[in-house]
This record gives structure tokens, C-alpha cells and sequence, in this order.
């Protein structure tokens, strides 16, 4: 036998046992694939490749490999393959479709719209290819929109496995023996100052902030069983970041699946999804709910929730923040998609009603999932609505029927064309936490925080005189902000003006005050703007005032009320009855229209109470600043606070103990010269005047602040105590300097039958307070309703003027 037909006997002997070979490493690289060992898959894929010629063959594995890279987020390596697939002839529709998906990924907008059109021409009709083109279509003209936001990874609790399911937390102290605990609730903050004989310490204790979340990782000794547990993470503020995460204390944690808590801060109360049950021999995702014993930082034992099923999975559950209505999703029957969003309702007597399909303006034919409820805003994340591709963050307002608006997608960064889901935002509505898969992360999902960003821009318009219509040139405009700086600018000769770099991390108070028109005030809410519409990136506004001349009287016009005038029961009447209060022939400083700032020639003024006070180391100062009448009578409150501050500022400076000095500001109530009808008049009204008081006797006075200093400021006219006997009030701010007006103008607009009331505490604290309520249950009403509007809240309690612990006032009304 020839030599040639040995070798070919070879060659057909050998063939069915290398097609064999191949078929098992094929069938070896599917099994890694099968268990998302997409590293190993590739690799044994790569080899046949090298063994085989056949184009057909070695486009099925090319696009296996493809499909690995896609798996592992690898979009350019996916995309490779994907074209190397195509190039070889296996022109399979899917291969299209990832292609799209791979491109969206990649940012090429242009090459995903035309391969899902290239996939549709196929398949048409075919709703994921579709969903794709949309969310292609729709990244192109969004995905480089400037927004507000800005994006970071929180390495310090994330790990290379799966992170999700963030809940916000208020931290609570708890009484440890072991220190190691105490440290890990607190930030201890140790300062050092100098008296001029030694330096003495500073120490305060905040509570850390505090984040719950879930991980399928541990963080501590534990044994990795797979499944995801619940953990906490506190902000260290030292280290700029978080203290290393552990599983929350108590029964809450099962072998299985536990995340996506939510807390029920009213009931004490938290909601979480398990999957497997607390012994693993549950089918389903269900909900548990489970006690916090918050003197104990301990958690207790889970029960099930009053809905589940044996049937469909339910999960992901927010509550809101009276604990009455839950919001999850479901892939029950009857839905519109695969997983939809629910609702879900509790009675006056604490029973759960039936669950509520929230509708086709939220869910859609595919995953809508992932609800997060904050105050009228609904959270969520949806595969089926216009987004970049993947899961994408949308927001709707909730009306006051309970109707829900279009969703809007929060735009990049937040939204990436990878899964982003887990949405939470905090009570200010200006920062907060999601999860994603995105590439660069520092596992399969990570736990990404997001922040509110200000920009800068530019305000401009004309000013015209509303009789003749003519422009008004040499107009002083002022812009008051919410942290009590003054912007001024002067319209030009065609009545025209700009102002640039404003900020919209604030809002601004508007004044126009001149002797030839009445005066103007205006709001430009730019903040609350941009919390109203997250895709709102401000460039410029444009902003026209009309004046009225002073002495124009229209023929309906009628006489409004005198406001200038004080109550005469008002407390603060009689305190020169009550304390040793005395003029000293202290000199009166002066201050420039619209000005809180001290004028040189009034700081050499103050030199003589400066010197009175280091003779008479046994007397203290009342501050009494007031304003003009011109402008409405919160503005002019205001503008007094800060001329009393300015002023005890300086005498701060100057060596004076703060705890000799008492600011008392009078706005426009207590005018020098009544009915100003010149400069000079109105200017001797802007002024600060000055009495002494025994240190002795200034304790006490201290002690009767918030009865001397209550006032509503929304109304000059009622009476100025406190109620006799338990009354309830809902404090939205409490700070250490004067708030403008601005800040709460969103009370007044929105709830008009409001009172405002404000008082400065003995711990030398500005309180601002909504309303007086004889029963808890309409403070707590009113609480929520200042929290839609995005203030940070809480309710208080007063006998006969005292602040007491609110638990304490409800027993003595026999609430508790």
C-alpha cells in the first residue's frame, strides 16, 4: 500500500474523533456559560476556534463569545464579536439586536438605531426590537443633556459581589459598654481654642449617618452562603468614608435571600423582600415585616406580610411616611408586563386592603419595577419606558386626586445603558443612593450615591413704569438669597439690567424700593425649580417688573389696613416693668437703605458700648435693631435679624462674652419717626439702639426668650403668646443665624391659612414653626404636608409657652 493512501486512511480514521473532541469542548464551554462562569467559557470557546476552519461553526462560537463579553459588561469586546460573527455569514436576526444593544452601551447612537432597524426589517413588529430603537432614539437626543447631577461610586461598601436595595436611615444612640460601639455611632469632633492664658477643648458627638443595604457578599466573618443579606454602613466624616459594614442585629437575616428594606419610621416598622422563606422552602419572593427596637439597635423576628402567595412573587416594598400605604411590584396575574408596580392600602384600623395596579401610565409590556415613594414623587425604574438602555431611574408626580403623571427619565448620570434601579433620594430631595451594573464598578452591582450639583446663571430684563410704559433707568434691583447674601444691579438708561453668576442651589427674594414708585417684591424660586423637574439645567431668566408711580391711585383702589401697628398685649411691652433696663446715653447706629453691613463711621460708634461693657463686666446689652416701613413686614423682620447680628458680630470681635449679649429685632413695628415722608425720616427708622441689663437679671431675660421674642410672622396683628395649656407645633427650621423669608415662601404660597411663627430659643437658636394645634393628630397632618413641599420637619410641643418632650404632652391630653 502506497504511502498516500496510508495517510488519507489516516485522515478519515481521525476525523469523527477530532468532530467529537470539538463537540465536547463546545458542550464544556456551554456548561460554564450555563453557570455564569463567562471567563472560563470564553476561554475553552477561543480554543475550538483555533481547531476548526468551518465558517458556519465558527460563527455559532463567535457569537457565543459575544454573548459572554455581553454578559460581563464588556460592550466593545461584545461588539467585536458580534461584527465577526456577521462577517462570517451567521446572520442571525439576534445578532442585530445585540449589536443595537452593544452600540447603545457604546454611546454610538447612530449605529444601535441602525441595527434595530436592520433587526425590525427582519422581525417587524417585534416589541423588543421596538423597545430598542425607542431607547436609541431617545438616548441621541438626551443622553449629552446637561444635568444637575453628579455621580459617584461608594467603593467603601461595596465589594465584587452584588450591593442593592438602599434604605435611609436615621441613626439612633444607643447606651453600649463596649466602646467600639459607641465609636461606631458617633463622629467625635475635639477642637482647641486659646483664651489668651491656655487652650482648653472642644468636644461634640454627632450621630454618623447611617445606610442600610443588602449584599450577596459578606463584609464580616461570615460564611458565604451565596445569598444576600442585610447590612449597615455609618459615614465616617473623619475618613471621608464609610465605617466597615455589618448585618444588622437581631432575627432579620435568613440563610436566603433577604433585601430592599424600607422603613416605617412612625410604627417602628420595617418591610423587606425574602426569597426562599426563613427556612428555604418557599417558591416565591414574598414580603416580611419585622419590629426595630430602637433602644436596642436590634431587629426582631420576621413575619410574613398579609399579602403573599403561593403563586407569583411580590417584592421590592416602600412605605410611605405615615406607614398607611405600601407601594411593590409583582408579576402576579393581570398586570400589564412581566413585573408591574403596586399599591397596596391600609384601613383605620390597621387592615391591608387589596393591591392596586398602579396603570398603564407606569407600567408597561416589559419590567417595571423597584418603586421608591417620597412624599408626592413616585420612584422607579423600567425597562418598557424611553430610557439609555437596560433598567433606567423615572420619576412621577402624584397629583392631588392620586392620578400619576408621565414619567420622566432622570437623565445621565444617573441613567446609563446598564441596569440602574434602587433608587432612594433624602428628605431635602437633593442627594441619595442607587445600584448599578455599569461598567468600571467594583462588582456585579454597586451602590452608586448621587448629589445635586449647583450651576451658575444669569438673570436679565427691563424695568418699566406700568402707567406711561415707558423704561425706568437708574432702578436698584436687589436679590436676597436663602444664605443671606445681597446681590444689587441698576438698570441702565433704556431701563434694562443683568445679573450673572446667581446660583440655583437657592432661592432669591426680590426688592425694588425707590421714592418715585411703590414698592415691589418678588420670588425667583430657582431651587425649588430644579427639585420640581430633575431635567432642568438653568442657563438664563428673564425677569420684567412694572412699577407703579408712588402717587397713582386706582379708581377701585381701597385703603388697606395699617400693619405697622403692634398687638397691645404684646409680652415684650412690659419687660422694662419686669428688668433693670437702662439707655446708658448709648449712641444709636445707623443703617444704609436695604443694608445690614456696619458703615465705618457707626464701628467707631460702637466703640462706646464696647468700652461701657469691658468697665461694667456685670452688665449685658439688648440689641434693638429695627428698619424703615418701606416693603411689606417679613422682608423688613428679616433685614432687622441681620442688622442685631451684624452688630453683636462686631461685639463678638471685639472681646464681648456672646452670653452678654441679647439681639432683639423689631422689623418696621416700633418706628422712630411714624408716616416717614422723606429720606432723612425714613432713614432715622433704620437704626439699632442700645440698653443695658445686670448680667444677673440678662439669665433670666434669656430664659423668657422665646416668650419676648414669639411672633407670627405672617400676620402683625394677632396676639402674640403662647396658647394656655398643651398646644403642638410643626418646626421646619431651627438655625443659629436669621432665615430669609425666601425659605419659606413655599408655605405661605401653598398653604395660605397658615400661621408662620417664629421665636428665638434659649439656646440661642432661630425657630421657625407652622401653626398652633390643640390635638397631635393635626400637627402630624400638617407635617406631612410641609414634607411634600421638601422641608425637614418634625413636631413639637409646648405647655403654656414651655417646650416639653411631645410624648409627655400627649399623655396629658390622654393620648398615650
Amino acid at each position: 500500500m502506497s504511502r498516500i493512501y496510508i495517510y488519507l486512511l489516516c485522515i478519515f480514521i481521525t476525523l469523527p474523533v477530532m468532530a467529537q473532541r470539538t463537540e465536547q469542548r463546545i458542550a464544556a464551554g456551554d456548561e460554564f456559560f450555563a453557570n455564569e462562569q463567562y471567563h472560563e467559557a470564553i476561554e475553552v470557546y477561543n480554543r475550538v476556534l483555533r481547531r476548526i476552519g468551518e465558517a458556519q461553526l465558527r460563527g455559532e462560537i463567535s457569537f457565543k463569545i459575544g454573548e459572554a463579553y455581553r454578559r460581563l459588561l464588556d460592550y466593545e469586546e461584545a461588539r467585536k464579536w458580534y461584527v465577526i460573527t456577521l462577517n462570517l455569514g451567521y446572520e442571525e436576526p439576534q445578532v442585530y439586536l445585540n449589536l443595537s444593544e452593544m452600540y447603545l452601551g457604546l454611546e454610538d447612537f447612530e449605529s444601535a438605531i441602525a441595527h434595530a432597524n436592520r433587526f425590525l426589517y427582519i422581525k417587524p413588529g417585534d416589541q423588543l426590537g421596538l423597545k430598542l430603537l425607542e431607547s436609541a432614539q431617545f438616548a441621541r437626543e438626551n443622553y449629552f443633556a446637561e444635568t444637575i447631577f453628579e455621580v459617584s461610586n461608594e467603593s467603601g461598601i461595596n465589594n465584587p459581589g452584588q450591593q442593592w436595595g438602599v434604605a435611609l436611615m436615621e441613626n439612633v444612640a444607643v447606651v453600649y459598654q463596649d466602646q467600639a460601639k459607641v465609636d461606631e455611632q458617633f463622629d467625635i469632633d475635639v477642637r482647641l481654642r486659646y483664651n489668651n492664658i491656655f487652650y482648653w477643648a472642644w468636644v461634640s458627638r454627632t450621630l454618623k449617618e447611617r445606610l442600610i443595604f443588602s449584599s450577596t457578599l459578606p463584609f464580616e466573618n461570615h460564611v458565604n452562603n451565596g445569598f444576600s443579606n442585610i447590612y449597615q454602613a455609618t459615614y465616617n466624616k473623619r475618613n471621608r468614608d464609610w465605617d466597615k459594614p455589618r448585618q444588622l442585629r437581631g432575627d432579620i437575616n435568613s440563610p436566603y435571600y433577604d433585601g430592599f428594606l424600607s422603613y416605617d419610621a412612625v410604627n417602628n416598622i420595617a418591610y423587606f423582600m425574602n426569597s426562599g422563606g426563613q427556612t428555604g422552602t418557599r417558591a416565591t419572593a414574598d414580603i416580611y415585616t419585622v419590629k426595630y427596637n430602637d433602644q436596642r439597635d436590634t431587629w426582631g423576628t420576621p413575619e410574613i406580610f398579609a399579602f403573599n402567595s403561593d403563586e407569583f412573587n411580590i417584592g421590592y416594598p416602600s412605605i410611605n411616611e405615615d406607614g398607611t400605604v405600601l407601594y411593590f411590584a409583582s408579576d402576579m396575574e393581570g398586570g400589564y408586563g412581566l413585573y408591574d408596580i403596586y399599591k397596596i392600602k391600609k384601613d383605620e384600623r390597621g387592615r391591608w386592603g387589596e393591591p392596586i395596579n398602579l396603570g398603564p401610565e407606569i407600567n408597561t409590556e416589559f419590567n417595571d419595577s423597584y418603586p421608591y415613594i417620597a412624599g408626592n414623587v413616585l420612584y422607579f425604574s423600567s425597562y418598557g419606558h424611553p430610557g439609555f438602555g437596560g433598567f433606567d431611574v423615572f420619576y412621577s408626580i402624584i397629583d392631588e386626586d392620586g392620578n400619576y403623571g408621565p414619567p420622566i427619565n432622570m437623565g445621565a448620570p444617573v441613567n446609563s445603558s446598564a441596569d440602574d434601579f434602587g433608587f432612594v433620594i433624602d428628605e431635602n430631595y437633593n442627594r441619595g443612593f442607587f445600584s448599578s451594573n455599569r461598567p468600571g464598578g467594583k462588582g456585579e452591582d454597586d451602590i452608586y450615591s448621587f448629589r445635586i450639583v449647583p450651576k451658575s446663571f444669569e438673570v436679565r430684563g427691563r424695568v418699566r413704569d406700568e402707567v406711561s410704559g415707558s423704561p425706568v433707568s437708574g432702578i436698584q434691583i436687589m436679590f436676597y438669597d436663602d444664605r443671606n447674601n445681597l446681590y444689587e444691579v441698576t438698570t441702565d438708561l433704556g431701563g434694562f439690567y443683568e445679573l450673572s453668576d446667581l446660583s440655583t442651589d437657592v432661592n432669591y427674594f426680590i426688592s425694588i424700593y425707590h421714592q418715585d414708585y411703590q414698592p415691589l417684591d418678588d420670588t425667583l424660586a430657582v431651587k425649588d425649580q430644579l427639585l420640581a423637574n430633575r431635567f432642568l439645567v438653568i442657563t438664563d431668566y428673564e425677569l420684567n417688573f412694572d412699577l407703579i408711580p408712588a402717587d397713582f391711585v386706582a379708581e377701585d383702589d381701597t385703603e388697606e389696613p395699617d400693619d405697622t401697628q403692634i398687638a397691645i398685649t404684646d409680652p415684650r411691652d412690659k419687660r422694662e416693668e419686669l428688668f433693670t433696663l437702662s439707655d446708658e446715653d448709648f449712641p444709636i447706629i445707623y443703617f444704609d437703605f436695604g443694608r445690614y453691613n456696619l458703615t465705618t463711621e457707626y464701628v467707631s460708634k460702637l466703640g462706646e458700648i464696647i468700652g461701657f461693657l469691658r468697665n461694667n463686666p456685670n452688665k449685658g446689652v439688648i440689641v434693638n435693631a429695627h428698619t424703615d416701613e418701606v416693603s411689606g413686614y417679613l422682608i423688613n423682620f428679616y433685614l432687622s435679624q441681620q442688622r442685631a447680628k451684624s452688630v453683636a458680630d462686631h461685639l463678638e470681635r471685639n472681646g464681648i462674652d456672646p452670653q452678654r449679649i441679647f439681639m432683639m429685632p423689631h422689623g418696621k413695628t416700633k418706628l422712630a419717626v411714624p408716616n416717614a415722608s422723606n429720606d432723612e425720616e425714613h432713614r432715622l427708622n433704620r437704626r439699632a439702639n442700645f440698653q443695658s441689663i445686670p448680667v444677673s437679671e440678662l439669665n433670666a431675660y434669656n430664659e423668657n426668650a422665646s416668650r419676648y421674642s414669639f411672633r407670627y410672622l405672617n400676620s402683625i396683628q394677632k396676639e402674640v403668646y403662647f396658647a394656655d395649656g398643651i398646644e403642638f407645633m410643626v418646626q421646619f427650621i431651627a438655625s443659629h443665624v436669621p432665615i430669609n423669608p425666601q425659605f419659606y415662601r413655599r408655605i405661605m404660597n401653598n398653604i395660605p391659612d397658615v400661621d408662620i411663627i417664629y421665636y428665638y430659643d434659649t439656646d440661642r437658636y432661630h425657630r421657625y414653626l407652622v401653626g398652633s394645634f390643640r390635638e397631635f393628630e393635626q400637627a402630624f397632618a400638617m407635617q406631612r404636608r410641609l414634607r411634600d413641599l421638601g422641608y425637614e420637619i418634625y413636631i413639637v410641643a409646648f405647655d403654656r409657652g414651655e417646650r416639653i418632650p411631645v410624648s409627655q404632652a400627649r399623655r396629658l391630653l390622654g393620648d398615650l
